[in-house]
């Protein structure tokens, strides 16, 4: 079997979209507030982009927050996950998917007003995506980053689960996703102004479910490919079972997080 490396989801893209979580109205909510604040509106003239779209559940929460009237791309390179994307998105809601990436955007100079990427953004590189993000942006037009990240500070489970993906997935920590979004963003030239909003919350999954999510991902695949699936989840599954509610679910706390900046108008 081929080592399958960090970012890799061929394969994983139909778990990817039953297991991932969406994102809370609480986050998008927050970037449609900051879009109307700068003066753009949620109708036909505005296209947003996202970037890095994946299976198309980060595109699919932009499309409810933002309505129906807006033009909304979502920008994926990986075939599987724009092919599962097309699947689980609905012909009513008139989201097209393009081929592309972060650093070089299918999408036309000063086109958007809206530039979101989500779970993804920690892969780009960055100082290229925000190059393109100005390009494509007009006068006050957004750039968002926006993650769904697993509270293991609160869940034994998820410090359990966490611990064994640093023990057998090579050069994995569980901080690996703390990027400094907000200085990023205000060292930016094109940059007038930038927030952030954050969201606590948490899902109620049955067992089968929580042990579908835990193994979605490329990185928890490199732990299976280095310790077998079944010696992987004998680790988890007292964890599991010492978390399991009354009702036979267990929960899974996230804090959601959205990062904002809005492009000078000049």
């Amino acid at each position: 079997m081929a080592e399958r490396k960090r970012g890799d989801f061929s394969g994983l893209s139909q778990d990817y979209q039953r297991y991932r979580p969406d994102y809370p109205a609480e986050i998008t909510a927050a970037g449609v507030a900051f879009l109307k604040a700068g003066g753009l509106a949620c109708d036909s003239r505005l296209l947003a982009v996202d970037v890095g779209a994946g299976t198309g559940i980060s595109t699919r929460a932009w499309r409810r927050a933002l309505g129906r009237a807006c033009r909304i791309v979502g920008v994926e390179p990986g075939e599987d996950m724009r092919r599962e994307a097309m699947a689980a998105t609905p012909a009513d809601q008139r989201i097209e998917y393009r081929v592309g990436t972060a650093e070089a955007l299918p999408i036309a100079t000063s086109e958007a007003g809206l530039v979101a990427a989500a779970q993804a953004a920690h892969w780009f590189d960055r100082p290229r995506f925000y190059a393109e993000a100005d390009r494509v942006l007009g006068p006050a037009g957004v750039v968002s980053i926006m993650g769904n990240h697993r509270n293991w500070a609160i869940s034994p489970l998820l410090d359990r689960y966490e611990g064994l993906l640093e023990a057998h997935s090579p050069g994995y920590r569980r901080d690996y996703r703390t990027i400094d979004y907000a200085a990023e963003l205000r060292r930016l030239p094109w940059v007038e102004i930038s927030i952030a909003h954050r969201h606590a919350w948490a899902r109620r999954l049955p067992p089968d479910a929580v042990i579908g999510l835990l193994l979605a991902s490329s990185i928890s695949q490199q732990a299976v490919a280095a310790v077998g699936e079944e010696r992987l989840l004998a680790a988890i599954r007292p964890a599991i079972d010492g978390a399991l509610e009354a009702d036979g679910s267990v929960e899974f706390p996230y804090v959601a997080e959205i990062h904002l900046a809005r492009k000078k108008r000049m």
